[in-house]
């Protein structure tokens, strides 16, 4: 999961919803949660996810279109 929002916008703004989605992510609740379901914290800055989001917009985008399923 992830938490996105328009390009361009401030980074003061971007600053406040990252801190605020970290915390949440760390809230001893959610790592119960994660725990019980045998998963793992997974977290990433503003960039990596910004560059992970995009790697795999492009490589899902390429697979689809190998399977001929694009919009026309």
């Amino acid at each position: 999961e992830g938490i996105v929002a328009p390009k361009g916008l401030d980074p003061k703004i971007v600053a406040v919803l990252h801190e605020g989605w970290k915390k949440a992510l760390e809230d001893p609740v959610h790592l119960a949660a994660l725990d019980k379901y045998d998963q793992e914290l997974f977290y990433m800055g503003p960039e990596a996810y910004t560059k992970w989001a995009r790697e795999t917009f492009e490589a899902e985008r390429a697979l689809i279109a190998r399977l001929g399923l694009l919009p026309k």
